[in-house]
């Protein structure tokens, strides 16, 4: 079989499977084909677990999960679940279950392609020859042990000898490369490359979506321009590694996506499938993407703090997993050479020895964001001064979310740099460009917003929007309404869910 055609089945093969709940989550077939590659990226990275867990070899669990989803989605759409759904209590019922199957917002083939098709061009480095250190020696390694059983792969988790391997790091951007390997007999590296590729090309398309939906009020072109912008802006730090199978395009994109959707734009605790999938994604790719979905986590629980039994599901969820996955990866003895020597102690006493890695680590972030950060911050700054009510006006939550969550990671990118025993000059030449790029996106989407608030001017663009009002924000809150001085009873349903007649 030629590289080519071997490359392209592969693809297929990780596209295909999530299909059906890409479009059950979406009820739209182009959005569908975006998200499917994280479907089943997830779905591989659930079979893995369970092979850790309860033994036996992925070819076995794999297609036992897939074809569980495949039932279960069968089930919902004639009705079979409701027989034993209506027992239970409100509160136990699934959550999908209640919300009622809508197409997502700003789904529409001509959206999907302004999303996609000017990301497609950069992505031709998949072409390139699969020589990438971290690929081969992190991702696509953990990719094939866990092809090779429960056994195989928990004694490879406790290995001494592979400790330069991350082997702690969750293992969502390998399990799609060990689907396709779990198929195919050998490991070839093309097809491998051209997967991850799939993979993180998912997660950027929806990091272009996230900003479409969330500007969905403005003009369509202004929209629609500003998604595909902030797309191109993933080639701003490190674009070697974008499509070459790295993993730090595939969080970040990921992050900044569902942080958009949930603190800037309204109405996606309603439909909550495409944040849970993106915050899974995070979560279970780095150990730094966990500690920002805690981040997001606690910052979306403040915000939708009046709302809390709606933030658990789409919340708390994909911080619970990625937990999860830590204690498990431990559990059988995994350990980092990065995580394994922290120097929290000397860090919190003052140690001049720990804190002398401080100006090196700034400046090598700051020569990677500080011109694109320093540009955001302005619009951003000038924006909040004359465009705040434009801005609420067309949709859009507090920027000041955004900014928060970049200060955060600030914060917890320097304490890494400066905690770890590794050479400070080694460790910010392998790594600075790769780890700036959460800076650079939520930097870029920041200002594509303000961008869009600018040149809207007030006009409408009469999408579609969705239908939740907006949560109270602490730094938007929602005026009290007047009541009304006659009843009216025409706009209340009654509690058996049928509209009144007339």
């Amino acid at each position: 079989m030629s590289t080519e055609i071997s490359c392209v089945l592969a693809m297929m093969l990780v596209l295909a499977p999530g299909l059906p709940l890409g479009y059950a989550i979406t009820r739209s077939a182009p959005l569908a084909l975006v998200v499917a590659p994280l479907v089943t990226a997830l779905t591989g990275t659930a079979a893995i677990v369970i092979m850790l867990l309860l033994g036996g070899s992925l070819r076995a669990w794999l297609p036992a999960l897939f074809l569980a989803q495949y039932a279960l989605l069968l089930a919902r759409h004639t009705g079979a679940l409701s027989r034993w759904q209506h027992r239970l209590p409100h509160r136990l019922r699934p959550v999908w279950r209640r919300q009622r199957p809508e197409r997502v917002p700003t789904s529409s083939p001509a959206d999907v392609a302004w999303v996609t098709l000017p990301i497609v061009p950069p992505f031709l480095d998949a072409l390139m020859p699969p020589a990438m250190w971290d690929s081969n020696s992190i991702w696509w390694l953990h990719a094939a042990y866990f092809t090779h059983g429960a056994d195989f792969a928990r004694a490879a988790l406790a290995s001494p000898a592979l400790v330069f391997s991350h082997p702690d790091y969750p293992p969502f951007a390998s399990a799609p490369v060990s689907v396709v390997w779990s198929v195919f007999d050998g490991y070839r590296l093309y097809p491998a490359q051209a997967v991850s590729a799939l993979v993180t090309f998912s997660a950027i398309a929806l990091l272009a979506y996230a900003v479409r939906a969330v500007t969905s009020g403005a003009p369509k072109l202004l929209s629609r321009l500003a998604g595909a912008a902030t797309g191109l802006a993933a080639w701003a730090c490190a674009p070697y590694a974008v499509a070459t199978g790295m993993s730090d395009h595939l969080w970040s994109a990921a992050f900044v996506a569902a942080a958009l959707l949930l603190l800037i734009g309204h109405g996606w605790l309603d439909r909550p499938a495409v944040p849970v999938l993106l915050l899974s994604a995070v979560a279970l790719t780095k150990n730094e993407g966990l500690v920002m979905v805690l981040v997001l986590t606690a910052a979306g629980t403040l915000r939708y703090r009046r709302e809390l039994r709606r933030v658990i599901w789409p919340l708390w969820a994909p911080a619970a997993a990625g937990l999860f996955w830590g204690v498990l990866a431990r559990h059988f003895g995994a350990v980092s050479d990065v995580t394994g020597d922290p120097r929290i102690g000397p860090f919190l006493a003052g140690d001049e020895q720990v804190w002398s890695r401080f100006p090196p680590t700034v400046a090598a972030l700051w020569g990677q964001v500080g011109t694109v950060t320093t540009g955001a911050l302005i619009v951003a700054v000038l924006g909040a001064a004359v465009l705040r009510g434009r801005r609420r006006g067309l949709g859009l939550g507090s920027d000041a979310w955004l900014w928060g969550l970049f200060a955060l990671y600030a914060v917890i990118l320097v304490t890494n740099y400066l905690t770890h025993a590794n050479g400070i000059e080694w460790y910010l030449a392998t790594s600075a460009d790769r780890v700036s790029l959460p800076f650079a996106l939520l930097a870029c989407a920041s200002a594509a917003c303000w961008a869009v608030v600018a040149a809207s001017r007030g006009r409408g663009s009469g999408t579609e929007h969705t239908t939740a009002d907006p949560p109270a924000d602490i730094t938007e809150p929602r005026a009290t309404e007047p009541q009304a001085t006659e009843p009216h009873t025409a706009t209340r349903r009654p509690r058996n869910g049928h509209r009144p007649p007339g």
